[in-house]
């Protein structure tokens, strides 16, 4: 270095001494020997920290570390600790490829420099981060699977928080998020631990890990609704929530006359299944004596593709807080506010909890009960909530007097045909539909499905499951059990709605998950015709599917038990007579069930309003309601 700079360099020294980094960045800025000397590099850096210019330190730090390869490691960490502080989500995607390669690289800077940029939606930019954090601290793998998941590998997902388990087997969260992710993959191991884990539902931890689980996820292997309505995750989030966002305001009195005004509250409006079967409703109100909102948290693109007649009763709260959305809804003077979601994926309960509306109800979404959200209301219907359900809800039960769920009425232009060849499937054999959704599924389920599968060579097993991985394992399990692998096939792709209805009709034979049945998808395999077979469970979530039959006439071909859910699917399998007598009976009711009737569904429903804004104005709280049917 040259003599001068030599002086410069001590003078600068003496400046920072004093506290005085403002001289020696106004000093040094500007000097062009400030830009490739490493002593006079690191002294405007540190002096720029010290100004609370973080991000140009770093940016400084950065240079010098090319400048010196041999200094490159502490330079990059320096500079990586400065845009973290800054905030320099730019600089942290640049910065990020060559921290992640750092031989040494401490997990602690690995999982801070992560959670920057998954916040910033930046973490592609670096996966290789997610490679230093360590398995066996539950903080950073729980953030490394759910950030493997969101990459779109939930394979390495599942395989990380068996790691972290076997370094931390008593971590509750940890046993909560494999469960979830190896019911995602058919992890058939897993899943079998965690049923053995939960068959002694009284220990310390088993209790914990149940507090811990989604509300929807329980209800995927559990029917007993006396623990289905204990303590969730998803209901210790909304408290916690409540906590931090105060009190919910005193409720308004409902009008005491005029038109009723509904606000349906869900993020859910578009090309979603709960907006498919309530869209018949929305258009069928009677908007002479009912006013109509449907407030969306969603995304507002996604709604404006289906909204089409029903724009105008639209109200956006995308980008609201949950206070100021529910201010938004309390503008609109909305008599009842129904919630659509429950506990599921997206919901913003806390809205409808700090809504001032005189009267609140929970619909469709969820199928159980949703403490903490202040509803008044669930409506049902008398068959998946019988009188027993009642002490099992925090809510009072509106009861619809046919069925809760609605539908579309049906039309035979809407199932278009589809030929045996084009899915795939053998012209000669019996072919079992499973059309739902994985998650649905439990290993005892799988057993009995093999067991009816070992009695009846002659069918196949026709089921729906997209994941690559699940299908490996699905496949595997049905060869430990004794069928092979070939007798097994999965559906396709997606198809558009008439087509996935012609595909369903392919099904001699469908079988029902249980104890989650299908709802919307029970549904449209009775649109379809196609035979199915269920069991009548304990809870809403595991009576819908043989409520759905009997409203079609065939309530038969729900069994009490496991055992006659297996001989009835073996002899209906066994006698095409007794296959073609039912398909002929859904058939015709489908042009004569209140299943398919969605302007009788709407009638019902708007008589329940009406009987609950009826006892709001007389002064009476919430009570358990049943609706009356109308004349047929």
């Amino acid at each position: 270095m040259r003599p001068d700079l030599i002086a410069l360099l001590n003078a600068v020294r003496e400046l920072q001494h004093a506290g005085a980094h403002a001289e020696v960045v106004a000093t040094l800025a500007d000097l062009p020997e400030a830009n490739r000397e490493p002593a006079l590099m690191g002294a405007l850096a540190a002096s720029l920290a010290k100004t609370g210019r973080l991000a140009e330190a770093g940016r400084i730090y950065e240079r010098m570390a090319h400048l010196a390869p041999d200094k490159a490691e502490p330079f990059r960490l320096l500079a990586c600790q400065l845009f973290l502080q800054a905030g320099a989500g730019e600089d942290l995607g640049r910065i990020a490829p060559e921290i992640a390669a750092m031989p040494a690289l401490e997990p602690g800077l690995a999982m801070a420099l992560a959670r920057a940029l998954q916040a910033r939606k930046m973490l592609t930019a670096a996966p290789a981060l997610l490679d230093r954090l360590d398995a066996a601290k539950p903080d950073q793998a729980f953030f490394k699977a759910n950030t493997l998941k969101a990459l779109g590998r939930p394979e390495a997902a599942r395989d990380c928080l068996k790691t972290a388990l076997a370094h931390n087997p008593e971590d509750v969260l940890l046993t909560v998020e494999l469960m979830a992710s190896a019911r995602s993959m058919m992890d058939f191991e897993a899943m079998r631990r965690f049923d053995a884990l939960m068959s002694e539902p009284m220990t310390p931890f088993a209790k914990a890990v149940f507090t811990h689980q989604a509300a929807l996820d329980r209800l995927y292997w559990l029917d007993d609704p006396d623990r289905q309505s204990l303590p969730s995750a998803d209901e210790l989030r909304l408290r916690q929530s409540a906590k931090a966002s105060g009190e919910a305001p005193t409720r308004r009195n409902i009008g005491a006359e005029g038109k009723i005004r509904i606000g349906y509250l869900s993020d859910e409006f578009g090309n979603y299944i709960v907006f498919d079967v309530m869209e018949p409703v929305y258009l069928a109100h009677d908007r002479e004596h009912f006013e109509i909102r449907l407030f969306g948290y969603g995304p507002r693109m996604v709604a404006d593709k289906r909204l089409g007649e029903l724009q105008a009763d639209y109200v956006d709260l995308a980008g609201l807080d949950d206070g100021a959305a529910a201010a938004r809804i309390d503008a609109e003077g909305v008599d009842i506010l129904v919630d659509l979601k429950g506990f599921t994926s997206g919901a913003r309960l806390n809205i409808a909890r700090l809504s001032g509306a005189p009267l609140k109800a929970v619909y469709l979404g969820y199928p159980s009960t949703v403490p903490g959200a202040d509803f008044d209301y669930a409506i049902t219907d008398r068959l998946v909530t019988p009188d027993s359900a009642k002490p099992h809800y925090r809510e009072k039960l509106c009861r619809l007097p046919e069925t809760q769920m609605p539908n579309r009425g049906f039309d035979p232009a809407g199932i278009q045909p589809v030929r045996r060849a084009d899915a795939g499937l053998p012209e000669e054999k019996v072919i079992l539909g499973a059309f739902n959704a994985p998650r649905k599924m439990t290993p005892r389920l799988f057993e009995l499905w093999m067991e009816i599968m070992r009695g009846a060579p002659e069918a196949v097993l026709w089921m729906l499951c997209r994941n690559r991985e699940a299908q490996r394992s699905l496949l595997s399990e049905a060869e430990r059990q004794g069928v092979a692998g070939e007798r097994i096939v999965f559906i396709g792709e997606p198809a558009p709605h008439p087509v996935y209805l012609g595909q369903i009709a392919l099904a001699d034979l469908a079988l029902d998950t249980t104890p989650y049945n299908g709802h919307s998808t029970s549904a449209d395999i009775l649109r379809a015709g196609a035979p199915l077979v269920t069991t009548r469970g304990q809870s809403y979530h595991s009576r819908v599917s043989w409520a759905l039959l009997r409203l079609a006439g065939c309530e038969e071909l729900a069994a009490e038990t496991e055992r006659d859910y297996v001989r009835l699917a073996l002899e209906l399998i066994g006698d095409a007579n007794k296959r073609a007598h039912y398909r002929s009976k859904l058939e015709a009711a489908r042009l004569t069930s209140p299943l398919f009737d969605p302007a009788r569904m709407t009638r019902h429903l708007e008589t329940a309003y009406r009987m609950m804004a009826e006892r709001a104005r007389l002064g009476l709280p919430p009570e358990h309601l049943d609706v009356p049917a109308l004349p047929r």
